[in-house]
């Protein structure tokens, strides 16, 4: 139990510290910050902890259902459509927002926050997939599949509920490079996440979705134009 209190204490404390300066320096001097080698090493992180965890638990004996890898043919078809109704939703309202000059304006100034980790290039998008890939897999393992088995295994009698509000906490305090909305919208997204690991029993279903939100990011328009002319017009 010692170990994953340690894991606990990097992911919640250690590493958005570490992030949140990081993120600052990034935008004090993008110059010095390729943004390749930096979806590099945010893969490398989430990989190394998440094979610190799948490797912590072969060693203790735990099967990886703890983590929430299991599923059925049934529950896996019903939520692919409902994430094709909902991604259909989004679109619309996408459409709706950038034809409204004053919601087009609050989308881009929500997207100011983390300029300097958007992708401008192709080459910069296809490697940013395999971040939103990895996000979408490592995150869920790590702040529902692993945090919903540590709390558990506390015996603090926490209700499932309880769990999924403190990980969506941690979740967007995790995003604090973001700002304190980003970190409040974050927030929210990771409580919705959990609770449908709760609703299904399945951490495959969180992590299909969470991939899909983030690939938003590598498919939208140049952020590097959009921004240059937002500024301008201000």
């Amino acid at each position: 139990m010692l170990l994953f209190t340690l894991i606990m204490i990097f992911v919640s404390i250690v590493f958005p510290i570490i992030d949140y300066f990081w993120e600052k320096d990034i935008k004090k001097y993008p110059e010095k910050h390729s943004k390749i080698k930096t979806y590099g090493l945010i893969m490398l992180y989430q990989w190394t902890v998440v094979g610190i965890i799948f490797l912590l638990f072969y060693l203790k004996g735990i099967s990886i259902k703890e983590l929430g890898f299991v599923s059925t043919y049934e529950d896996l078809q019903s939520f692919l459509f409902f994430v094709s109704g909902v991604l259909c939703s989004v679109f619309f309202m996408a459409l709706i927002f950038l034809l409204i000059p004053i919601l087009r304006k609050r989308i881009i100034g929500q997207f100011e926050a983390i300029e300097g980790l958007l992708p401008n290039s192709w080459k910069e998008r296809l490697v940013f997939a395999g971040v939103a890939v990895t996000a979408g897999f490592c995150e869920e393992v790590i702040f529902r599949g692993f945090m919903f088995h540590y709390f558990e295994q506390l015996n603090w009698g926490l209700s499932a509920l309880t769990i999924a509000f403190i990980t969506s906490v941690i979740f967007g305090i995790g995003h604090g490079y973001q700002g304190w909305k980003g970190m409040i919208f974050t927030g929210f997204v990771g409580f919705a996440l959990a609770r449908l690991y709760i609703q299904y029993e399945s951490i495959w279903i969180p992590i299909i979705l969470h991939i899909i939100i983030d690939l938003r990011f590598a498919v939208l328009p140049n952020f590097k134009k959009i921004f240059k002319n937002h500024n301008k017009a201000a």
